[in-house]
């Protein structure tokens, strides 16, 4: 995506961003995704403290579901990732006047 995310992840925060929260399941209905997409996407935003986990026993047997919902304010994590950005940047122009010296 160049800001720091995969496409896939970035399809997770615009879901959690619209929606506010959600199951997996309805990330992966609504998004057009599979479910270790998301998986993989909700690892990275818990690294980065970006969401918050409310686990659900069902009534009975079965598995408990998660539903997410994000805690770091929208403009905290743009900051985030323009942050990112900037420095993916920097490390670009770096490496481009290195070769023009040559």
């Amino acid at each position: 995506m160049g800001c720091g995310l995969k496409r896939t992840e970035a399809k997770v925060l615009i879901f959690l961003l619209k929606n506010k929260s959600g199951k997996s399941r309805d990330i992966e209905r609504e998004m057009d995704m599979r479910q270790p997409e998301v998986s993989s996407a909700m690892n990275l935003f818990k690294k980065k403290h970006w969401i918050k986990i409310k686990t659900i026993k069902p009534s009975g047997k079965g598995r408990p579901i998660n539903v997410y919902s994000l805690s770091a304010s929208k403009q905290n994590i743009l900051t985030q990732l323009k942050n990112n950005l900037k420095k993916e940047i920097d490390k670009k122009k770096e490496i481009l006047e290195k070769l023009e010296e040559m």
